[in-house]
């Protein structure tokens, strides 16, 4: 029988940990789309009975958009559901495959990383100015800031992990075809 080593448990308990991460997010972004949907229903509804719509609801959707991109992005590339040109890429041998996906990977990260990064900062700077929309209602801009930082840093967590086992030779544990 083979032993565990700790760095080894340590990486699947983290690769569970992601695993759970990048689904609840899913699970979240899912509910908020039928927040979405609730809002933009109820926001009819008032101004076809009452003529007064919710007062801010477009401001309300345009922001939770974000969070419904952003927080599905990482499930999405785990299951490698982004959009690709397989009839290209299929077509390669594969060894010439792997380092493709190798290059696109680590410039996906690359990227990404500075997207994270400014998410962050911009995330910052609306908290410190109390930024907010222009519209009905004044919202504030820095919970779907901080959904796109969260939600491209976890995508970039997943790049990484598929990028190192790419590099290994390891065999990709989603079952996914692809980078």
């Amino acid at each position: 029988m083979i032993r565990e080593t700790g760095a080894e448990r340590l990486g699947r308990v983290l690769s569970k940990l992601q695993v759970n991460l990048e689904k609840g997010l899913t699970l979240v972004a899912a509910a908020i789309v039928g927040v979405m949907m609730l809002l933009s229903a109820a926001s009819v509804l008032m101004r076809w009975v009452f003529n007064s719509p919710i007062r801010g609801d477009y401001e309300f959707i345009s922001l939770l958009f974000v969070f419904t991109v952003f927080f599905g992005l990482a499930y999405a590339q785990s299951r490698h559901q982004h959009i690709s040109i397989g009839f290209v890429h299929d077509r390669l041998p594969e060894r010439l495959r792997r380092y493709v996906d190798i290059v696109v990977l680590a410039i996906s990260l690359g990227l990404l990383l500075i997207v994270t990064w400014q998410a962050a900062i911009s995330t910052a700077w609306a908290l410190k100015m109390g930024d907010t929309i222009l519209g009905a209602i004044q919202v504030k801009t820095w919970p779907p800031r901080l959904a796109v930082a969260v939600g491209t840093g976890l995508l970039c967590l997943r790049i990484f992990v598929q990028l190192v086992r790419l590099v290994r030779g390891a065999p990709d544990s989603t079952g996914g075809r692809g980078a």
